[in-house]
């Protein structure tokens, strides 16, 4: 079994961190949230602010994650490191 599981409710609250954007980022997330719990939580980091406007989009589409949009060069050091990625379950780039 690949997901971490409860006894009770099945998959476990997970974060997950997307570094950068492309065309099938939205469809990565949104299927990404058929396999979470309500309270899970994604965080996409891209170096383009009409990223924000997508990102406002998809969270209005998705069940059980909370999404959220930094703006952020993610070939940066300090980039990485302001967001903590050893905080995330999953780190996904694009």
């Amino acid at each position: 079994d690949t997901f971490a599981r409860t006894a009770e409710d099945g998959p476990e609250q997970e974060t997950t961190l997307i570094l950068g954007w492309n065309d099938i980022a939205s469809r990565i997330i949104a299927e990404l949230d058929n396999y979470v719990r309500g309270d899970s939580a994604v965080l996409v980091v891209a170096n383009d602010p009409e990223v924000d406007a997508a990102v406002t989009k998809l969270a209005g589409e998705l069940e059980n994650q909370k999404i959220a949009f930094v703006e952020g060069d993610t070939a940066e050091k300090k980039t990485l490191l302001d967001i903590n990625t050893a905080s995330f379950d999953h780190i996904i780039v694009l």
